[in-house]
């Protein structure tokens, strides 16, 4: 090769270097940018994707139960950053087998944070996301605690929607219906126990019926499908409610009582229901097994519980139902 072709290639493997140095400066820059932008997005999700994982542990050397209990203690006061992460800590401890760790701190907790409105909109929609999912599929720990808290902090949950709504219409719809189905689907009737504390199932799950009944957003055909799904579990076979039961079931029914929007005759209608026994063949056969005591025990009991809420009350449409409820429960033995 000439001189002049040497210096010519030269010259232009300078200017390729440099175009090419430069175009990958500009290339680097760009995805700096770019990861920068993007990086808000990510962070801002890392959190909900936590909360989609298997349970983190509930008690660890970060975290011993003399701090959990110290946190409860200082009414769960934290950094913003700290509270959106102790959520999933949270939710595990409502599997725990301590009631020191599930109530007084998990479930605490988490219902002290919502109600004082202290958890992002996007940590309260993942909450909501991994709840309902547990719920729906029936997820549960091999004592049964974890159920029945996820339930009732799923009212929590709906807590916050009717106070400030921030679920779409469709996201209301399902959770109404996963209310109704799984309150038609206990099976589960423990209540305290002196070592593992409360389970209480049924009056969990009518704490979340409360919680939606009393929310304005919810059509006249939710709520109705939501006081149907009581009639399950007035009495189940041969079992005695000690635990409140009644009273509990008997919440929602009354604030439902009090929408103007669902007619008297569906009222009539859950009251010949409710005043019909399902274990026996008859009321004039209560006396004659534990299933007819049970059954008479636990229908009195949400009956007298219904009356006893509309006692001393000045509300037109629960004094208009009275009689009607009155004249059902005579009809128990």
């Amino acid at each position: 090769m000439k001189s002049t072709d040497k210096h010519a290639a030269s010259q232009v493997a300078t200017v390729t270097q440099k175009s090419f140095t430069q175009g990958m400066t500009a290339l680097i820059l760009t995805s700096a940018l770019s990861v920068l932008a993007f990086s808000s997005s990510v962070q801002a999700t890392v959190q909900n994707a936590q909360l989609s994982q298997q349970h983190a542990p509930c008690v660890d050397n970060k975290w011993p139960k003399s701090r959990l209990l110290s946190l409860a203690g200082s009414q769960f006061e934290m950094t913003d950053a700290d509270r959106n992460d102790m959520v999933m800590r949270l939710i595990s401890c409502l599997a725990d087998t301590d009631p020191e760790l599930r109530d007084a701190v998990a479930f605490s907790g988490l219902s002290h944070w919502l109600r004082a409105n202290d958890l992002t909109n996007e940590t309260v929609k993942s909450l909501y996301t991994k709840l309902s999912g547990d719920v729906r599929k029936r997820k549960d720990d091999p004592n049964g605690v974890y159920l029945p808290f996820a339930i009732l902090t799923l009212s929590e949950v709906a807590r916050v929607d009717r106070v400030s709504p921030f679920f779409e219409p469709a996201e209301r719809d399902a959770l109404s219906k996963l209310a109704a189905d799984t309150m038609a689907g206990i099976q589960d009737y423990r209540g305290f126990d002196e070592t593992i504390g409360w389970r209480h199932q049924v009056a969990h799950s009518a704490d979340l019926l409360l919680q939606l009944v009393l929310n304005p957003a919810l059509s006249s055909d939710d709520i109705m499908e939501l006081v149907t799904s009581i009639q399950h579990q007035l009495s189940p076979a041969g079992h005695f409610y000690v635990y409140g039961e009644p009273e509990r079931l008997a919440r929602p029914v009354l604030y439902a009582m009090l929408r103007d929007d669902i007619p008297d005759s569906f009222w009539h209608s859950q009251l010949a229901r409710w005043s019909t026994p399902v274990h026996i063949e008859g009321w004039d056969k209560a006396f004659s097994s534990n299933a007819g005591l049970a059954e008479r025990h636990n229908r009195r009991a949400f009956f007298s519980a219904l009356l006893l809420g509309i006692s001393g009350s000045k509300q037109p449409r629960l004094l208009a139902l009275q009689p009607a409820i009155q004249a059902a429960m005579k009809k128990l033995p």
